[in-house]
């Protein structure tokens, strides 16, 4: 797909399996297993699709996936079984981490940063890239709360930081041409939303503040979301723009449908045209 000045693809970096009463927060179960068919553990099976951005000079890939650092435990618990997707997405789109220019990491949670460094070697995965996180985010991640520290996984970004490979932003800062950032708090404090600039059809990657198409009704927010009445309004903010500008919002988590275009009915939204590959 293009958009803007990008070539616009969606990388799954793999699949893990999230527990229902996590996914879904205050939902009652009677309302979402209607929708989901959980497994004997109670858990949802998940994708993690990542973005990757091709313009003339460039070659940006948004998130990573769980990586291939895994410890048994979090393998067992999110029934994670294949630690070398991204490679094999990456080389099917013909993309090697050579190739890479860019990283963005909308935020530290292990599922979305664990392919920043290469834990069989130690090194950074994508050797030649300028890495890019919010320093709220990485300021939260390094001295997480008890509720979320198990999210994180400090040898997945530090050493990125230590070799100075990681350039934390500020909010307000736009470092990259053809994308506009935003700076939310309601998923985790300084997560970074972007959006893919273009006239006719702008993309939206919002990471988990949409982590599936379930997620879209304003009211379904996660147990996993540290500040729901700030979620709320930031969902309220980013599907009015959707709405306005007619924009596609891609879900990091959805196993079926990949983006989607919104309509509002009264004074919520639900999904119009959906999406299986991008």
């Amino acid at each position: 797909m293009k958009t803007g000045i990008f070539e616009v693809k969606t990388i799954n970096a793999g699949f893990l399996a999230m527990d229902c009463g996590g996914i879904f927060g205050v939902v009652p179960r009677a309302i979402w297993q209607k929708k989901v068919n959980p497994d004997e553990h109670n858990r949802l099976k998940m994708a993690t699709h990542c973005l990757l951005l091709i313009s003339e000079n460039r070659k940006i890939l948004v998130d990573t996936g769980v990586g291939n650092g895994v410890g048994e435990k979090l393998r067992i618990i999110f029934n994670i079984e294949d630690d070398t997707s991204l490679e094999r997405a990456l080389a099917e789109a013909m993309i090697s981490p050579e190739d890479i220019t860019d990283v963005i990491v909308t935020h530290l949670h292990f599922d979305h940063a664990g392919g920043l460094i290469n834990h069989r070697s130690q090194l950074p995965f994508f050797p030649n890239a300028q890495y890019y996180t919010s320093e709220e985010q990485f300021q939260w991640a390094n001295n997480p709360t008890l509720i979320d520290r198990a999210s994180f996984t400090k040898r997945n970004f530090l050493p990125l930081y230590e070799k100075g490979k990681l350039q934390l932003l500020k909010a307000g800062e736009q470092p990259l041409d053809g994308i506009r950032f935003y700076y939310s708090r309601g998923h985790t404090p300084g997560l970074l939303t972007l959006e893919i600039e273009d006239q006719q059809q702008p993309l939206f990657y919002c990471a988990d503040l949409f982590p599936t198409a379930f997620h879209i009704p304003l009211h379904y927010i996660s147990a996993y979301d540290l500040y729901p009445v700030d979620l709320l309004r930031e969902k309220a903010f980013f599907l009015k723009k959707i709405w306005e500008k007619g924009g596609l919002l891609i879900f990091p988590h959805d196993t079926n449908i990949v983006a989607a275009s919104v309509e509002k009915i009264n004074n919520d939204y639900q999904i119009n045209k959906t999406f299986n590959r991008i």
